[in-house]
């Protein structure tokens, strides 16, 4: 039981989710795996990197993180230990009421 009314902070009986502004940039689908090279890391950290750093003047979280979206998407990550290429789809999902930028 919530003490009613409360948005944010915590009660007696834990935190309350007030779930305005969150934006939300996971590596993989919920349930399906991310790749990543011994040598150079993750893919989807190294793409979330050179976004934000090449467009985070200018565009707002979520363009940025469809950008990290496709970019991730459209690459392919090779398993030395299949034949094939893999692909890594990463989440995204927002209630972001208004554009966010960061700001230099």
């Amino acid at each position: 039981h919530n003490s009613g009314g409360a948005v944010g902070g915590s009660t007696t009986d834990g935190p309350i989710l007030n779930a305005d502004d969150m934006f939300l940039l996971i590596s993989s689908q919920p349930g399906y795996v991310s790749w990543r090279t011994p040598g150079s890391g993750s893919i989807f950290i190294r793409t979330v990197v050179a976004v934000f750093l090449a467009f985070s003047s200018f565009e707002d979280v979520k363009q940025m993180g469809e950008r990290v979206k496709t970019l991730v998407r459209d690459g392919s990550v090779t398993r030395p230990a299949d034949d094939g290429t893999q692909g890594q789809i990463p989440y995204l999902t927002d209630t972001l009421r208004c554009k966010f930028y960061f700001c230099d």
